[in-house]
């Protein structure tokens, strides 16, 4: 991920070169080439096919990259939640029988299903955006300072604005995300009992007074995604 944001930092550069040495005819500021070309002197167009070939490469490089850690944290997430999966099992077998009394079996199943393949979301393409855009925002940041320290920080002051406002609103939608999440664990669990018990349901003509206390769980589970989607 680290070499991916390197390489990705430095794709304007070909370009630069093109814009300042080829079409501009003048020095090139270029971290490791700038002294390079200027001792040198290499025709314009030796510059400019070589700005092309480097273009590629680097665009091969990143896609190379880019599948080979994508792949192994797919693996990694899918093992993960292979022993993460097993062990809860094993766990709440292992519990007392007034936990399971206070507890729905639609919840439970929510909790080996939904839940589990978040967690496996979170480590397969959360860790990558996070990890590669922290990596790629260092480039970057070490990059703009070389070019001009002024402009740089000129560029970073809105930075605490962002930041504040992220902070403000990570703590609404983490409370938000838990309560979608259990009015799911609920919604299943209704549905699981009602169809498990549909003999009894439908032995006492109680199908319309199911579907409306299904009806308005659903409405509950569907506004709470809504006060998270906002």
């Amino acid at each position: 991920m680290m070499a991916d944001a390197l390489l990705t930092a430095l794709r304007p550069w070909p370009l630069k070169v093109v814009l300042d040495y080829v079409l501009a005819g003048r020095r090139s500021r270029v971290p490791l080439l700038g002294g390079w070309l200027e001792s040198h002197s290499p025709g314009r167009m030796q510059v400019l096919y070589g700005a092309c070939a480097t273009t590629l490469l680097i665009a091969l490089a990143t896609g190379i990259l880019t599948y080979f850690f994508t792949r192994t944290m797919g693996n990694l997430g899918q093992q993960f939640v292979f022993q993460l999966r097993s062990r809860l099992f094993a766990h709440l077998q292992r519990l007392s029988l007034r936990f399971h009394d206070r507890q729905h079996i639609g919840d439970l199943t929510t909790r080996f299903t939904s839940d589990i393949n978040a967690i496996q979301d979170v480590l397969a393409n959360g860790s990558i955006l996070l990890v590669s855009n922290a990596c790629l925002l260092t480039a970057m940041l070490v990059m703009m300072f070389w070019l001009d320290w002024r402009f740089a920080l000129a560029a970073l002051s809105v930075a605490p604005l962002l930041f504040w406002t992220v902070l403000r609103y990570t703590g609404r939608i983490k409370t938000a995300a838990r309560l979608a999440r259990k009015s799911d664990g609920i919604l299943v669990s209704v549905a699981q009992e009602k169809l498990s018990s549909i003999r009894i349901v439908q032995g006492l003509a109680q199908e319309q007074q199911q579907d409306d206390r299904f009806q308005a769980q659903s409405e509950y589970s569907l506004q709470a995604y809504l006060t998270g989607v906002r």
